[in-house]
């Protein structure tokens, strides 16, 4: 009988250690599972997050963009209807337009300038022009859309290289209607893309962070300094999630993007497509930026799944040697115990 009990105790208390040790080997399992869960989690609300502000920043540059035409677009119009009516009262005065585009112009501080053509194409009214020296438009597209098609609105030319300024323009013209309803020529004006970029570098964003304002055909009209690499303007440069997201919606959207954006940093995007003008808002923000608002989360999880796992490994050390021990003691009572028999 004391033998059956000594064997028995014995492979009760090996039972129990090897109890303890699953326990304890699911219960650090588990906790690492969560713990991976959590940090998952985390960084798809971080994801989240930057998603979120990236695509609220589109919508407010989308509104201050279209603010923008909206002025430009209201100066083109008035200039349009005093030089139509000037045309059809008989009272056309070259200087009387151009001290009114002048005005207009100094309405709207974005314009660089807001001149006028004739049939011809030829540029004749607005502040600097020298009537002797008249540049031509008449080769541009815009001028073309807008003689051939008497029901355009607005047109926004692409972005142009400016023969006099040397720099970067954005164009927007209207068709100036002949007293018989033919065309007279156009109001055109136009903002330097360097003005744009400069609203860009004011807005508060992570290092490395990218926006770019890109026409209805998607070429780049103005951008921020933050690609670490040239983007031309003018020029419809994009990487390939950017087509396949625009592919599928080309109202809006964000997506990630790698190695395969022009200067190789891998950034979170959002987009929107303007409604009214066409333009597109594209912002970016380098997903390295969204990792580090996880970074000190992870860490305190993974201090914690050490502390708990090499707490747990001392418990069961512990634990186990007590219960040895005391195996080892009934081992020696029961020893005991047969001797005296």
């Amino acid at each position: 009988m004391i033998k059956a009990g000594f064997f028995a105790s014995l492979r009760t208390g090996k039972d129990s250690r090897r109890l303890l040790y699953a326990f304890t080997s699911l219960a650090v399992i588990a906790i690492v599972i969560a713990a991976l869960l959590l940090i998952l989690h985390l960084r798809e609300e971080a994801d989240k997050r930057v998603a979120s502000s990236t695509a609220n920043l589109v919508r407010s540059l989308d509104q201050t963009i279209e603010g923008l035409l909206v002025r430009a677009d209201l100066a083109l119009q008035v200039s349009t209807d005093e030089i139509s009516h000037q045309l059809l009262t008989g009272t056309r005065d070259p200087a009387s337009i151009t001290r009114f585009l002048t005005k207009q112009q100094e309405r709207v501080p974005e314009l660089d300038l807001l001149r006028a053509t004739n049939a011809a194409g030829e540029v004749v009214y607005g502040a600097g022009v020298i009537p002797e020296e008249r540049a031509s438009l008449a080769q541009r597209d815009y001028f073309k859309q807008l003689k051939e098609n008497p029901d355009l609105g607005m047109v926004i030319a692409e972005p142009l290289l400016g023969k006099i300024s040397k720099k970067w323009i954005w164009l927007m013209a209207r068709r100036i209607p002949a007293p018989d309803g033919g065309f007279a020529g156009l109001v055109y004006g136009s903002i330097f893309t360097d003005d744009i970029a400069a609203m860009f570098e004011h807005i508060d964003m992570p290092n490395g962070s990218v926006i770019s304002l890109r026409d209805h055909h998607l070429r780049i009209v103005a951008r921020n300094k933050g690609y670490a690499a040239p983007v031309p303007l003018g020029e419809i440069v994009h990487s390939p999630e950017f087509e396949v997201a625009y592919q599928l919606n080309q109202r809006e959207g964000t997506y990630d993007a790698g190695a395969s954006t022009a200067d190789g940093i891998s950034r979170k995007y959002s987009y929107l497509s303007n409604q009214k003008y066409g333009f597109v808002i594209h912002v970016g923000v380098p997903l390295s930026e969204v990792r580090e608002q996880t970074k000190r989360q992870e860490r305190l999880i993974f201090g914690f799944l050490g502390v708990f796992t090499l707490f747990a490994l001392v418990f069961v050390r512990l634990l186990g040697k007590a219960w040895l021990r005391r195996e080892k003691d009934i081992e020696e009572l029961t020893r005991s115990q047969q001797a005296l028999v």
